[in-house]
């Protein structure tokens, strides 16, 4: 999957699961691109769990949620990393 293909894939997910937030621009998505898919898929269901509707309120900072994306889809990739 090329990175613009996995930059559609990130905000379209963004949107089915945080429909309250609004979706990340591009040129915040392209730097999760540089951890495995699955783990910012995962950081995204989290962050939906984290920021529901009823957590966040009408002057809420959406680079909030962002910004846990990036960090949790980094923590998961690094744990994913085998030992050496």
């Amino acid at each position: 999957m090329t990175a613009l293909e996995q930059i559609e894939q990130h905000r379209i997910l963004w949107g089915l699961a945080l429909p309250h937030l609004p979706t990340p621009d591009p040129q915040i998505v392209v730097r999760w691109v540089e951890y495995p898919l699955q783990s910012v898929e995962h950081a995204i269901l989290r962050t939906a769990k984290r920021f529901t509707r009823e957590k966040v309120g009408s002057d809420f900072d959406p680079n909030q949620a962002y910004r846990f994306v990036t960090g949790t889809a980094r923590q998961i990739a690094k744990q994913a990393q085998p030992t050496k």
